[in-house]
């Protein structure tokens, strides 16, 4: 067995076979021996020495190593462009989703405004309704209690008298006022019709004075 150097770096045999070997296992001779890892002897026959062969594998398991290394991490670096591209994908797709519940929400909240403006204007319609029905219905109602009021006076003012009263009237001139038979209070005012007393003293009073007209 050849002595290793002084460097103390293996010693391995520089003939064909040994080459053979360092290349079957990834390992380049040349520039093992030009780094001082592995010094050829070209003794021994071609046979690569114990302690060289275990070097020998020893860079073949670290090139490997390496080669696995650059692998796993170019797996990685794989892997890693998948999932950002599933996440990428993800992410358009959750803002897509987004979008149309968006969309869909904007949708149904206009659908409800519609809707609720709509009741609105026909609530508002039919209480307008409601109100002119009820102001009709008033105005019926006065119309008739005038009527009847209207009617008891023709009545009244085509009935002969048989209690010594008679109907007056204002003087076109006269102003308005207050005439007490006894203590009751008559209100005098232009175009109002009266039955009145005709021989009470008041009353006969303001007919001779042009205030009390017969009506």
């Amino acid at each position: 067995m050849a002595d290793a150097p002084a460097s103390g770096a293996p010693v391995l045999d520089a003939t064909d076979s040994a080459h053979d070997l360092a290349k079957e296992h990834g390992i380049d001779l040349a520039a093992a021996v030009k780094a001082g890892e592995i010094t050829p002897t070209g003794k021994d026959g071609g046979v690569i020495k114990p302690d060289v062969q275990k070097r020998v594998d020893e860079l073949a398991n670290a090139a490997q190593a390496k080669a696995d290394a650059e692998k796993a991490k170019e797996d990685a670096a794989r892997a890693e462009a998948e999932a950002e591209q599933a996440r990428q994908e993800a992410a358009e797709a959750e803002a897509a989703a987004e979008a149309e519940r968006a969309a869909a929400e904007a949708e149904a909240q206009r659908l409800a405004d519609e809707a609720r403006e709509k009741a609105e204007a026909e609530a508002e319609d039919a209480r307008r309704e409601a109100e002119q029905a009820r102001a009709d219905a008033e105005a019926a109602r006065q119309e008739a209690e005038d009527a009847k009021a209207a009617q008891r006076e023709a009545e009244a003012a085509i009935a002969p008298s048989t209690d010594g009263t008679a109907h007056f009237s204002l003087a076109a001139n006269a102003e308005a006022g207050t005439l007490y038979i006894g203590s009751t209070p008559r209100m005098l005012t232009h175009g109002r019709r009266l039955r009145l007393p005709a021989d009470a003293p008041a009353v006969v009073a303001l007919v001779e004075r042009g205030i009390l007209v017969h009506a």
